[in-house]
């Protein structure tokens, strides 16, 4: 995340990305902050990736989660749309890369949808409010 905001064509580039996402060969997509006074290739996403979105999943259902420092810890959300909780019980199944990712119905996203998740991310350094986060143990 650098610069002063994302343009119309970077925006585009990162729908494009979200759009191409198969569930199989392409999986999934990581946004991350860069560590301060770095540049991209002195960098390690294994290392360095530690507050950032990311998705999972195919163009169709995806997954989205963010991560953040807060009081000294990580947090790790996954996002949805208000209000949680709605549809208590039922699950929905992400696949991506012979993995099964369970989640609620409204933690389901489109690439379209997951595009302004990213676009927010990128301006702000976190999803819109309107959006429900649940906190999640790693």
């Amino acid at each position: 995340m650098a610069g002063q905001g994302m343009d119309k064509g970077e925006h585009n580039d990162i729908a494009n990305m979200l759009g191409r996402l198969d569930g199989s060969r392409s999986f999934s997509l990581l946004l991350w902050k860069l560590p301060p006074a770095k540049h991209l290739d002195e960098t390690n996403p294994g290392r360095d990736a530690n507050e950032y979105i990311q998705c999972a999943g195919s163009a169709e259902r995806m997954t989205v989660e963010v991560r953040r420092l807060a009081g000294g810890t990580y947090e790790h959300f996954v996002v949805g749309r208000g209000p949680n909780g709605e549809n208590r019980g039922i699950e929905e199944t992400i696949d991506w890369d012979g993995v099964k990712t369970i989640v609620a119905p409204n933690e389901v996203f489109s690439a379209e949808e997951a595009a302004e998740l990213f676009h927010s991310y990128y301006r702000t350094g976190w999803v819109p409010s309107s959006y429900v986060l649940r906190l999640l143990s790693l």
